[in-house]
């Protein structure tokens, strides 16, 4: 029916809201991030930071843009590859609030730059800055502003998104880091539980699935897929693995 062209690079997926369609992509080492109408038609766009780039001859094809927006009550939110995290209004494109992980939370630039697409919960935002103030955290999305954040899970990003679960009373935040995947509580920024979990390129990059109690992965490089079961006992959650498969 009809095709969009000259998006840059990037490997941004789509996001569709409130008859508008959102994408990003990198043109001229500049991070854009691009608001359609359902018939193709550009309404805005917008910068969001500088985009990642590499020195490393094997890596030169991965540059581009990774996040895909998230849309949420009105605004589009998006993490540039080198750590700006910043709201759009969803019909203008005027940006309500930015702010450098990088800066805040005292993180260096990833191997392969930032690249999930951020988690929205109520009134709460969920990302990983990856930084020494706080590897995971929780801010108000209507501001940015810090609710807690939680620099105690192990390891370097591992360039997944996160998801929510809810097991027994306990609503967790699921991801995985550079070796492990983690459940940390929503409200307080808790860490829960963590299960070592690391291939030889120290990449996790699939995002895990949560269904009934259970916890799956998949991870490249030699390392295969787990599965964890859930379990309470007293006043703590656990994760056990029922099945590793290389």
């Amino acid at each position: 029916m009809w095709t969009i062209t000259d998006l840059g690079k990037g490997y941004s997926s789509v996001s569709i809201a409130q008859g508008y369609l959102y994408t990003s992509g990198v043109t001229e080492k500049q991070t854009i991030v691009f608001a359609f109408d359902l018939n193709g038609l550009l309404i805005w766009q917008k910068f969001n930071g500088q985009s990642w780039e590499t020195t490393m001859s094997h890596a030169r094809a991965y540059t581009g843009s990774r996040s895909t927006p998230t849309y949420d009550d009105g605004l589009v939110y998006h993490l540039g590859d080198l750590g700006r995290l910043a709201a759009f209004d969803h019909g203008t494109g005027n940006e309500s609030w930015a702010l450098e992980l990088r800066d805040a939370y005292e993180a260096e630039i990833p191997e392969y730059g930032y690249t999930e697409s951020v988690h929205i919960v109520g009134e709460r935002l969920y990302c990983n800055a990856a930084g020494k103030k706080g590897f995971l955290i929780c801010l108000n999305k209507k501001t940015g502003k810090l609710i807690w954040a939680n620099t105690e899970i192990p390891g370097t990003l591992g360039f997944s998104s996160q998801i929510i679960a809810e097991f027994e009373g306990y609503h967790q935040i699921l991801g995985m880091s550079s070796n492990c995947i983690y459940g940390v509580e929503l409200k307080t920024g808790k860490l829960l539980w963590t299960v070592p979990y690391e291939n030889q390129r120290s990449n996790n990059v699939t995002d895990p699935i949560f269904h009934n109690g259970y916890v799956f992965a998949s991870s490249g490089y030699g390392k295969g897929s787990i599965l964890l079961k859930l379990r309470t006992s007293g006043e703590e959650i656990f994760a056990e693995i029922v099945c590793l498969q290389y």
